[in-house]
């Protein structure tokens, strides 16, 4: 079974920096099925990589997707054009760590597209409450309803 749904809509209530999102990897990471990192993709988005998996070409993903920029964004900063991802090295942990520099501003709306194929286990709603607030404590709110189960096969 795989996944590929809208997962639900967050608002950012401040902005969201490079160590921010480290800090969710981390919290997301006190588990032993798998590990968290920022993932090289140009929406963004926190990839899981499972730690004895099943089949090696296990992936799953919550992406990142910027419907719109917030007015005060394109008020107080017109140069920045864009809605993409940073780029994302191979030692993504260490250098976003403590870093400061903004991914997203606050006021921003995302919508969280979830992703799992090639055998990695689908997305339950237990798996995604928890995610509601773990993003929670780094100011990303959600805004939007969770999916009915249904929808993650």
């Amino acid at each position: 079974m795989t996944t590929n749904c809208h997962g639900f809509t967050v608002r950012t209530t401040r902005n969201i920096t490079k160590g921010d999102m480290v800090s969710l990897c981390n919290t997301l990471n006190e588990n032993d099925v798998c590990k968290f990192q920022p993932e090289p993709i140009t929406e963004g988005g926190i990839m899981f990589i499972f730690q004895n998996p099943v089949n090696f070409l296990y992936y799953k993903t919550v992406r990142f997707d910027i419907r719109k920029r917030p007015l005060r964004q394109l008020l107080t900063h017109p140069e920045r054009t864009d809605t993409s991802w940073p780029w994302v090295s191979g030692d993504v942990m260490e250098q976003w760590c403590n870093n400061d520099d903004i991914v997203f501003y606050e006021g921003s709306n995302i919508d969280l597209n979830l992703k799992s194929m090639h055998g990695a286990p689908v997305f339950t709603i237990h798996e995604l409450n928890s995610w509601v607030s773990y993003l929670d404590q780094i100011g990303i709110v959600k805004t939007g309803q969770i999916p009915h189960s249904n929808e993650f096969s």
